[in-house]
């Protein structure tokens, strides 16, 4: 493989193939897709908007649904800001040693806060990347530790977005767990 030059995925070229007849491409630094414009990666962040005091309660942030406009899966950088908690550089620790590939990160008890009671805030951002590097805008969620005991864990089934006309019905399928 030529320096700036693609080819297909997968293929190792070799002097007398394919890849030195019209598959070769050589890509501009200054517009990478060409004439066209480039697609803008977009972070979609799903999660819990409460958890429970329970001590063996997780967070889990999902960041699948998040997508560059083409076949290439993004990059993920994951970030947390602390709001009223004292633990957020040992989350920040562990987010920053995440492989890029990571799209789904579950945040371990021990690394939750267990405060008096109070309510614990985080604010978890996403961010991709593609390729290319073009970045999304950053994906927010705010997760509050609720200080009201033990809350039910309602799951609904399904995609992350789901597009209905207002006319039309829209039924979800959920099914609620007791917090542990």
């Amino acid at each position: 493989v030529k320096d700036n030059v693609l080819a297909p995925y997968g293929h190792v070229c070799s002097a007398s193939d394919a890849c030195s007849v019209g598959l070769e491409r050589t890509l501009s630094t200054s517009s990478p897709c060409g004439a066209s414009v480039c697609p803008t990666p977009t972070a979609l962040l799903a999660g819990p908007a409460e958890i429970s005091d329970c001590p063996s309660t997780t967070i889990v942030l999902d960041g699948s649904a998040s997508s560059l406009g083409g076949i290439v899966r993004p990059t993920y950088e994951w970030s947390v800001v602390a709001v009223n908690t004292t633990n957020a550089a040992a989350i920040a620790a562990v987010l920053a040693v995440l492989p890029a590939t990571q799209s789904i990160v579950t945040i371990a008890s021990a690394l939750l806060a267990n405060g008096s009671g109070g309510l614990e805030r985080y604010v978890f951002n996403l961010r991709v990347r593609s390729f290319l590097g073009f970045a999304s805008e950053q994906a927010r969620l705010e997760v509050v530790r609720s200080g009201r005991g033990p809350s039910p864990i309602v799951t609904i089934e399904g995609p992350l977005q789901r597009s209905v006309r207002s006319s039309e019905a829209l039924a979800l399928a959920s099914y609620a767990t007791i917090a542990s």
